[in-house]
């Protein structure tokens, strides 16, 4: 199903895909309005399962599989998925997440901007690890697999933060889920996505997690589903998201003061003011940090149809830019932490990630990776 609030991306796709014949559309009414009066995403959401449970035959052997205007499975990979559901294991689970790569339209984004998501790849195992140990610590607003019957039984009606809408509706949903005793778990088949397309895409669009998440941290005790929780594991289920925010903006402060102190050694070192003396520890710190940046730029990389020498190049300017690159990474935490906190900040602008420099089709859009 395709939910959308404009008309002509309906005719967009017929157009593109004349062939797929089992394709649903709905267009979001502009006068729609949940019960408490969602906005944004989740409103279009909470209008498509409202119109799309009435179809389903049986809700409790179906998965909704989340997408975004970009979002690709590769077919084989479909089948993978399709599989693994069936099994044993994973029908079991209410929701199962995946990771996602970020090769689509990977050369035509800035340097600075595709070299800030190679660090997102990194922290997939982390996600894994959340949904395995039943910890969530992060949302995932695609390449999710819901049941049918929990999907709508939790509905993306989440209501609004003092009365603006909530930017971050993926971690407040499964938060929820779990508190309505949802079962998670990791199917592990890959989605593939395109990272914003430029430094100021990419700093609105990590601004917009952690202020979504903090919203979302700010209304859960108001939910039912929370207030039958126990105190104490309410809070530590805020408490672990929250903590990771935090760390995440904290980064910043780490990764400054590192680099000038990095800096000021540096320009030491080439004085003769000091000797040369590397710990064991910090070489493997400073291997793992360097890690995390090639490790994503070698899986984005892999996609591209490019010369061996553009790619070796890439690494290597990943690696020259690295503190760069986790600076501007971190700097959009710090500054949602400074807002909601200190500036005591609750308005929100929604401003999409935009998507493509210019109008093309999808099949253009698809063009330069090899699947």
């Amino acid at each position: 199903m395709v939910a959308t609030e404009n008309r002509q991306d309906i005719i967009t796709l017929k157009e593109i895909f004349p062939h797929v014949k089992n394709l649903n559309f709905t267009v979001v009414p502009s006068d729609y309005q949940t019960p408490r009066n969602s906005g944004l995403k989740s409103r279009n959401l909470q209008y498509a399962i409202e119109a799309f449970h009435k179809k389903l035959n049986d809700q409790e052997s179906t998965y909704i599989v989340h997408f975004d205007e970009e979002s690709v499975i590769p077919s084989q990979y479909i089948e993978v998925l399709y599989q693994e559901i069936n099994r044993g294991y994973y029908n079991q689970q209410d929701i199962l997440c995946g990771p996602i790569n970020y090769p689509l339209e990977y050369t035509k984004a800035s340097f600075w901007s595709r070299g800030v998501e190679n660090n997102r790849l990194f922290i997939i195992p982390e996600a894994a690890m959340g949904c395995l140990t039943q910890l969530p610590k992060q949302g995932y607003g695609s390449n999710m697999a819901v049941r049918a019957s929990m999907e709508i039984a939790v509905g993306w009606d989440i209501g609004q933060c003092e009365e603006y809408p909530i930017i971050a509706e993926d971690i407040l949903f499964l938060l929820l889920a779990k508190a309505k005793g949802a079962k998670l778990g990791w199917h592990g088949v890959l989605m593939l996505e395109q990272p914003a397309l430029t430094v100021e895409q990419s700093y609105r669009q990590r601004y917009r997690w952690v202020f979504g998440i903090l919203q979302s941290l700010a209304v859960l005790k108001n939910f039912p589903e929370t207030k039958k929780l126990s105190f104490w594991k309410r809070k530590y289920m805020i408490f672990q998201v929250w903590l990771r925010c935090f760390l995440y903006g904290a980064g910043f402060v780490y990764g400054l003061l590192g680099t000038l102190a990095n800096l000021v050694l540096l320009i030491l070192l080439i004085t003769d003011r000091i000797a040369l003396q590397l710990e064991p520890v910090s070489v493997i710190l400073l291997i793992l940090w360097a890690a995390s940046f090639q490790y994503g730029t070698y899986w984005h990389l892999k996609y591209q149809l490019v010369p061996w020498w553009f790619k070796l190049k890439e690494h290597s300017l990943v690696l020259l830019a690295a503190p760069i690159l986790g600076l501007l990474d971190t700097a959009p935490a710090i500054r949602a932490l400074w807002d909601w906190y200190i500036l005591r900040k609750r308005s929100v602008v929604w401003q999409p990630t935009v998507k493509n420099l210019k109008k093309e089709s999808v099949a253009e859009f698809l063009q330069p990776v090899r699947i």
